[in-house]
């Protein structure tokens, strides 16, 4: 896989170049010039650039223990940045990252990890170059954060949250430095929200559940910013057991 920068002056790629079976991701000019490989000792995961190329995000296993940390770095290969600081973190000796995503304007990188409760994945914020990493989700005992997803103005994120008892999917919001958490969807039935995206301005998001509780998929829009919707259900009322299987901004 290749990720080039905005402006196409430096490309990373991932790569097993020294056959020893653990894959590294190596930066380079558009011209050639300026190789290098981000050094660990462990394999290398998930990786992109942020919006604007600024910086690089990428998840290694620097300890070769199966503990992927998110580290961040300049296209010149120098100024690599350990974002997830999971030594820091409560649960330091068994914490993983499993992802990351950037804001959209590449000033703050979102990740999902265990950093304070074993297998309680919260979800989490840092500043591009590092720094203080801010648990966002707050997620209670025996919950996980699903997935989420940066706005389209990059101050806030939106993210699926296991509620505490029912264990059925919720979707949140919150400001990127922890503040404002609030619940937009409560969870019902035994599916919750299923999946869910921002509308291209950000005001709203559109999202899948069965909250008729015929299991069946309907699709709905909950206000973010502005007005809510008059009618939130979006699609028709669907026959028990159909539904909607991907929904999309235009």
């Amino acid at each position: 896989t290749l990720h080039r920068t905005p402006d196409g002056a430096r490309t990373a790629f991932r790569g097993d170049l020294d056959a020893d079976g653990d894959y590294a991701v190596s930066l380079v000019g558009a011209d050639g010039s300026g190789f290098v490989t981000i050094n660990s000792t462990g394999t290398q995961g998930q990786f992109d650039w942020a919006p604007g190329g600024a910086r690089l995000a990428l998840l290694t296993d620097s300890l070769s223990n199966g503990q992927f940390h998110c580290f961040s770095i300049l296209p010149d290969g120098t100024g690599l940045s350990d974002l997830s600081d999971l030594l820091l973190g409560a649960n330091s000796g068994a914490s993983t990252v499993n992802d990351f995503a950037w804001s959209a304007d590449g000033a703050v990188a979102a990740f999902r990890a265990d950093r304070e409760v074993n297998e309680r994945f919260d979800l989490f914020t840092v500043a591009a170059a590092g720094g203080t990493v801010t648990n966002v989700s707050l997620v209670p005992s025996g919950a996980d954060v699903s997935d989420y997803a940066w706005a389209p103005s990059a101050a806030l994120v939106a993210y699926r949250r296991d509620d505490a008892v029912s264990h059925v999917p919720e979707l949140w919001v919150v400001l990127a430095s922890g503040v404002g958490n609030t619940q937009l969807v409560d969870d019902d039935g035994v599916a919750g929200v299923t999946q869910f995206a921002w509308s291209p301005d950000g005001n709203r998001i559109a999202y899948t559940a069965d909250h008729a509780l015929n299991n069946a998929q309907d699709l709905f829009v909950v206000a973010v910013l502005g007005p809510a919707p008059a009618d939130p259900q979006v699609s028709e009322g669907l026959l028990p057991f159909q539904g909607v299987h991907q929904l999309a901004w235009s």
